[in-house]
């Protein structure tokens, strides 16, 4: 069995009338802090999930990671070692069958 990550990077460039994602217009120095704070929300995933009362089945740890998604804004805004550092943290996290 496989699990999909998906990553919301909620940063535009501009706001489009369409777009019913929850995203903004912010400056580039909050790029830094939101990609390490989904570096823990991943890394703490078990833990913050066991404190809200929620226990994953132990066949999750078995779950192999085959898809990572990165969208709901510009994700290209953020610089690749944002990116890069959110993959290495799914990489130490789970089980990946990524490059």
């Amino acid at each position: 069995m496989s699990l999909g990550i998906y990553i919301q990077v909620p940063f535009c460039q501009t706001k489009c009338t369409y777009c019913n994602f929850h995203t903004g217009v912010v400056s580039s120095s909050r790029f830094a802090p939101y990609a390490a704070a989904v570096q823990t929300e991943i890394r703490e995933h078990r833990s913050r999930l066991a404190h809200a009362g929620i226990s994953l089945p132990d066949s999750f740890a078995k779950l192999t990671v085959d898809t990572v998604y990165f969208g709901g804004g510009t994700p290209s805004l953020l610089d690749p070692a944002h990116l890069q550092a959110m993959l290495d943290a799914i990489r130490e996290t789970f089980f990946v069958a990524i490059a």
